[in-house]
């Protein structure tokens, strides 16, 4: 590879953060964050395979399933598609920009369905969970799905529901976390949110005084049991079962609940200056879906895994966040308003990344390319 086209990857992940923060201030959200999403796409696309640990599984799978073998070790769709692309003769380098590309789209699709405020979506997704996922691409392809499904629910109607229901179905097949996302329309039949917040956030802190005090033996066969009947993932149960048995430190655990509930408090300061009845109303879905976050958190003590339902999650913050960041309606000074969401940011970029353990994190400046750039400037 040239020097010049070094210098264009190597600056990829820089170019997305800025374009999307130029986007931000100077209030051309839509258009710089598109942009955005899509240098980030093209970096996670041709995602550094040397320091990305599941790009060498992916590419290996790809080629087995190709083959005929193991063709179900992963969600049946995502196998399918990379079945079909095999016979047509794409590398795996070359499926995978074409999924990322596609799937980028889809993102973008489903943003634009709840806000043109792309640039907050974008410079805040950057800053957090880029990295993440860039490893577990599978899970955002299934992310950018969930993303249109909710889109759909912004006005609630049977119809509306069984669309949603069928796109979550799709996007289980890439990765079977979407499942979680089921709770999410459990939570809608909470009418009034705050109270909904309320009530699931207490249960969910019992459920983990439970599992602290009594065991967690009890709730991890109810998930094997309940995934075995659902997943399009033949091995997920007995992973499950037999692999996500022991969970991160204790520290990381608690790392966790206090960025999921810095982020509650900030969705609650809003519900209570928030006067426009109307915004809260269409984008309930956005707080509920986040609120699914707290579904991980005693899920930790089983694996490090199950943080990717808080990091799911946190994409509707951001797009909620979003929303809220561009009405004019909020009835308190933008300070405090700002404070709490750099606070918000900070926490997940932190909390969202180590979690995964300082290999991991290590890993980050690699992916990123940075390393590579220092060398070009020497």
């Amino acid at each position: 590879m040239s020097r010049t086209n070094d210098w264009m990857e190597i600056n990829m992940y820089i170019i997305g953060v800025l374009l999307a923060a130029a986007g931000v201030i100077f209030r051309r959200p839509k258009i710089l964050g598109i942009a955005s999403f899509y240098v980030l796409g093209l970096l996670s696309a041709y995602s550094n395979p040397l320091y990305n640990p599941d790009y060498s599984v992916y590419s290996g799978y790809y080629t087995l399933a190709g083959q005929g073998v193991n063709t179900t070790y992963f969600e049946q769709i995502y196998m399918r598609l990379g079945i079909l692309a095999y016979d047509h003769g794409l590398s795996y380098m070359g499926f995978r920009l074409a999924m990322v590309m596609i799937f980028t789209t889809v993102l973008i699709f489903g943003i634009l369905r709840f806000t043109d405020n792309v640039a907050f979506v974008a410079l805040s997704y950057a800053l957090t969970s880029f990295f993440i996922n860039d490893v577990q691409i599978r899970n955002f392809f299934m992310l950018t799905i969930v993303v249109v499904a909710f889109s759909v629910l912004k006005k609630i109607t049977v119809k509306r529901l069984i669309i949603a229901l069928a796109l979550i179905y799709v996007s289980a097949g890439f990765h079977s976390v979407a499942y979680v996302f089921l709770f999410t329309l459990v939570f809608l039949l909470f009418r009034d949110t705050k109270t909904g917040i309320y009530v699931v956030s207490t249960v969910v802190v019992f459920i983990q005084l439970i599992m602290v005090f009594a065991g967690k033996e009890l709730l991890l066969s109810a998930i094997t049991t309940a995934l075995s009947r659902v997943t399009q993932r033949i091995n997920l149960a007995e992973k499950i079962s037999q692999q996500f048995i022991t969970g991160p430190s204790y520290v990381y655990i608690l790392l966790s609940w206090v960025m999921v509930f810095a982020s509650i408090m900030f969705v609650l300061f809003v519900l209570e200056h928030e006067k426009d009845s109307v915004l809260l109303t269409e984008n309930q879905v956005l707080i509920y879906a986040f609120l699914t976050a707290t579904l991980g958190l005693p899920m930790m003590m089983y694996a490090t895994d199950y943080t990717r339902i808080i990091r799911n999650s946190f994409f509707f913050l951001y797009l909620f966040a979003a929303i809220i960041f561009k009405d004019k309606n909020l009835e308190v000074t933008s300070f405090y308003k700002k404070v709490m969401w750099l606070v918000v940011i900070i926490a997940s970029a932190v909390g969202q990344n180590v979690v995964w353990g300082p290999a991991f994190v290590n890993d980050i400046p690699h992916l990123a390319h940075f390393f590579n750039g220092l060398k070009i400037l020497q």
